[in-house]
This record gives C-alpha cells, structure tokens and sequence, in this order.
C-alpha cells in the first residue's frame, strides 16, 4: 500500500454493503476519508470472461486516508468487519 499526497491506503474490499458500512463509521469518528473504485478494463473483461462470476464482485473499493489517522482508520475498518 503506497502513499500519494498525503494519503494512505487502509484498505479494500469487493463488498458494497461493507464499503458502505466502513465508509459510514469512518465518518463517524471524523477520518477524513477517499474512496476509488476500480473496474476491470474492457479488455481485460474479455480475457477473463464473466461466466459463472458474482457481478457484485467486480468492484474493488479502495479506502485512503490522511497518513496521520492510518491507525485510527485501520482499527475503524477491523471493527467494521465483525
């Protein structure tokens, strides 16, 4: 996980209820927090196919925040996971 500006990545998941839930306790505890959300390429789509795969599945979220609450976060998101 790389810092860029200021920010580091915590974390990330492929599950959007999860997302949501991380996302609404960080604010919660006032963690400044940016979210990406990546998609496969088109061709990369189509070299790997989608039979048989989970469509909620094909979202990575990844969570960044101000290097100096990483900590907080971190804890934020284990709980978040329970």
């Amino acid at each position: 996980m790389f810092g860029i500006g200021g920010w580091k990545q915590v974390g990330a998941t492929f599950d959007m209820k999860r997302q949501a839930a991380i996302r609404e306790q960080l604010y919660q505890v006032k963690v400044q927090n940016r979210l990406k959300a990546g998609v496969l390429s088109g061709n990369q789509r189509a070299r790997l196919g989608s039979a048989g795969e989970n469509a909620a599945s094909e979202r990575e979220y990844l969570f960044y925040v101000q290097k100096g609450e990483e900590e907080k976060a971190r804890r934020v998101i284990e709980s978040a996971g329970r």
